[in-house]
């Protein structure tokens, strides 16, 4: 029991080890319901590597259901000719259409559920049908790139660009101004996909820079220097400013007049994430508080945040302990302690930074590093490339409590004290198979260490240990 106890909980962490598993050094599990649901916490597809005696009964099938990956395929046909329990799967994932095969497949329900996802499945004798065309295009405008025999369908376009603007990029050009002016007052950016006419129409591109001032960009040159066009696409969003033409003082005032009555929030939420940081207010800029929400948004702000900023190693510690990654001034990191607390507070930082030859060649100083970011003896190349068969490194880096030096462990397969550390940090004894280790010492080391995975031996599983 204690051992099974294990099992569950190891295959309820890491579903992977099920499909690793089950089908070769353990078909037991195969017949076990329990072990099967704990793996599919990971993926519904995993309902298919278990024993169907088991993997296709209705408790099974409830928890699979919800998961992505779990698909129609090869299922008992009482599930697939049921309508309520097709509905609900295609809420999940609506590509198992593909795997109904009955009559259900052509029902009305069961196509707007499908028509929310993936239509790729629709043969040719469906693409030619109106009534689909129109299901499928309500629900969404783009759909009209697949129903191409209805491009030239005003009926069928209009539906499509009034549920979204952009479908006019699967239209004719030569499509009529009402339609152009249904698609941009819908999205302002379909005005990219109007013919040349349309886009020197002042009424056409007024509504479009009303709807998103970035429409601009698409205008005739013509337009794009009308006061009154700029100033509405200005007003719905300051950066339009990059696609005016001859930018004059007053427009140039009223942009940055428009910035500073922006809230915070919209700021955020509107320049720092878009191409043209270079437009943020330089108060905002020397903002220690904006530069930290800032850089969570965006971590491209960094390069324009004031010298003041850039060089405050408490804003940097910060970012990289959120998992943000900046580029820090080279000149920062010659500071070697502040080197290491930026390894220290970031994942991936190690793996980007090159260290110096004096750095690498000082086992001191890298011992210090692994013990900040135990990954670097992965991450880091340099690091990898000196120390991937220096088995006291590994061992170090081992009794951080880190599995990132397992996988370099076959380089000194003959090492006792590399298998223990890796039974007792890494959980991965019965990955490496490790010789040097005998079964019962491997079996106390488990038992040391409640969550390491040394379980994973066929001796250990037959013994019931």
């Amino acid at each position: 029991m204690a051992c099974r106890n294990v099992v569950l909980e190891a295959v309820n962490q890491n579903g992977q080890l099920y499909i690793d598993h089950a089908r070769g050094s353990f078909p037991s599990w195969l017949l076990d319901k329990e072990i099967l649901k704990r793996a599919l916490s990971m993926s519904g597809a995993m309902i298919h590597y278990g024993d169907p005696s088991i993997a296709y009964d209705e408790d099974v099938i409830e928890v699979a259901m919800e998961k992505t990956g779990f698909t129609l395929h090869n299922l008992p046909s009482k599930y697939l000719e049921n309508k309520e329990f097709i509905l609900r799967v295609l809420k999940v994932n609506p590509f198992n259409i593909y795997f109904i095969g009955n009559e259900l497949e052509y029902d009305e329900d069961v196509i707007t559920a499908a028509a929310k996802g993936d239509i790729n499945y629709l043969d040719e004798s469906k693409l030619v049908d109106k009534k689909l065309a129109r299901l499928f295009i309500s629900w969404n405008g783009l759909n009209l790139k697949v129903f191409s025999k209805f491009q030239n369908d005003l009926d069928i376009v209009q539906i499509a660009v009034t549920q979204n603007g952009l479908a006019l990029n699967f239209c004719s050009r030569d499509v009529p101004y009402s339609i152009v002016k249904i698609a941009v007052k819908q999205n302002g950016l379909a005005l990219e996909f109007a013919n040349e006419v349309m886009r020197d129409q002042s009424e056409i591109v007024l509504l479009a820079v009303k709807q998103n001032g970035l429409a601009l960009q698409y205008a005739s040159i013509r337009l794009r220097s009308d006061k009154n066009i700029v100033k509405q696409a200005l007003s719905q969003n300051p950066l339009a400013i990059e696609h005016v033409i001859n930018v004059c003082w007053e427009i140039k005032l009223l942009q940055e007049q428009l910035i500073s009555s922006m809230t915070e929030d919209l700021i955020l939420e509107t320049i720092v994430k878009s191409e043209y940081i270079k437009h943020l207010p330089n108060h905002l800029l020397n903002d220690i508080e904006f530069a930290e929400k800032a850089l969570k948004v965006n971590p491209k702000v960094y390069h324009f945040l004031s010298h003041h900023l850039k060089t405050n190693k408490n804003l940097i510690i910060k970012t990289l302990s959120e998992d943000i990654t900046i580029d820090i001034l080279p000149s920062m990191l010659e500071d070697e302690e502040f080197l290491l607390e930026c390894l220290k507070h970031s994942k991936t930082f190690g793996s980007q930074h090159k260290l110096t030859n004096s750095q690498l060649s000082d086992r001191d100083y890298i011992k210090r590093a692994l013990v900040a970011n135990p990954s670097l003896i992965r991450n880091n190349n340099d690091i990898r490339h000196l120390y991937i068969t220096d088995e006291s490194m590994l061992l170090f880096t081992l009794k951080q409590r880190s599995g990132m030096a397992a996988e370099f462990v076959n380089y000194i397969s003959k090492s006792k004290d590399i298998a223990i550390e890796l039974a007792r940090h890494a959980g991965l004894f019965c990955e490496i198979g490790h010789p040097a280790i005998p079964y019962e010492e491997a079996l106390k080391e488990r038992l040391s260490f409640e969550y390491d995975n040394v379980f994973l031996t066929r001796n250990n599983i037959e013994s019931g240990g």
